[in-house]
C-alpha cells in the first residue's frame, strides 16, 4: 500500500443526499437572464452526462415559474372567453370564428389616428 498527498474539497455540499455544486454568476447589464439559462442548459445537454442532472435556483427558478403560469394563465383565459362566447350565442362554432379573428385586430388596434 502506498499512501500519496493529494488536494481534495474543503466541504462537500449536499442537496437530498446529492453532491451538489453551485454556479453563481450575474448578467451583464443590458443582458437576457433567459438567454443565458437557455445556453447553460444547452451546455449540459452537450456534455452528455446521463449521472449528472441539472436544476435552478432563486431567480432562475422563479423565472422559469413566471413563464409557466404566464401561459396557463394566457390558455386559461381563452378557454374563459369561448365558454361565455358559447353561452352567449349558444352555440359551439360562432365562439370559434370570433377568437380566431381577434389576432387580426391587434396590429389594427396599436394604430392611432
Amino acid at each position: 500500500m502506498k499512501v500519496q498527498e493529494g488536494t481534495g474539497p474543503s466541504a462537500i455540499d449536499r442537496l437530498n443526499r446529492q453532491r451538489q455544486v453551485t454556479l453563481l454568476a450575474n448578467v451583464k447589464p443590458g443582458g437576457s437572464q433567459a438567454a443565458v439559462i437557455t445556453k447553460m442548459n444547452q451546455f449540459a445537454k452537450e456534455q452528455h452526462r446521463p449521472a449528472y442532472s441539472t436544476g435552478l435556483a432563486g431567480r432562475s427558478k422563479e423565472l422559469g415559474r413566471a413563464g409557466y403560469y404566464f401561459m396557463l394563465a394566457f390558455v386559461l383565459s381563452f378557454v374563459f372567453m369561448y365558454m361565455v362566447l358559447a353561452a352567449q350565442f349558444e352555440s359551439f362554432i360562432h365562439p370559434v370564428t370570433i377568437l380566431l379573428t381577434l389576432p387580426l385586430a391587434i396590429p389594427f388596434a396599436s394604430f392611432r389616428y
